[in-house]
């Protein structure tokens, strides 16, 4: 009987050192998952938000070309009295719309960016709770290239 204990014991011994293993391998692994999965939503993160800049600066642009097209003493009702001003009155009115298209990205793109900081954080908590985000990390990357492709067709 003492030795079936013996016995026993070192098989419970050996699974212990092989859990132990086990253990350590799986560990190694989230570690290695955490630092590309970061890279790739810092990637994501930079992108938008240079498109975001993008979109910003044309806007500015646009609304200063608006302005400068537009004389101050100038109203929409005086100037749609001249029929020389009637080609200005399309050029005001397609930069408007531009204007407003722009904004309606700049907007989009804001609130996909805090989309992508939310899921940042989300994938961050779940690699710290010992969760494999590689699925979060798939998902994203769907999102993210859906997006850009609804947004490259709209144009």
């Amino acid at each position: 009987q003492i030795e079936q204990l013996e016995e026993s014991n070192k098989n419970l011994l050996a699974k212990v050192q092989n859990l132990e293993v086990t253990l350590e391998d799986k560990m190694q692994d989230i570690e290695y998952a955490k630092i590309p999965n970061n890279e790739t939503l810092s990637d994501i993160e930079m992108e938008y938000e240079r498109k975001l800049s993008a979109k910003e600066e044309e806007i500015s642009s646009l609304k200063a070309r608006l302005l400068e097209s537009v004389p101050e003493t100038c109203n929409a009702e005086t100037a749609s009295k001249n029929v020389g001003d009637a080609d200005l009155l399309e050029q005001m009115e397609a930069l408007k719309e531009k204007v407003q298209e722009l904004e309606m990205d700049c907007n989009e793109l804001t609130n996909e960016n805090l989309e992508l900081l939310f899921k940042l954080k989300e994938a961050k908590t779940n690699s710290k709770d010992g969760c494999a985000s590689k699925d979060l990390l798939s998902d994203m990357l769907k999102d993210q290239s859906f997006s850009s492709f609804e947004s490259e067709s709209s144009n």
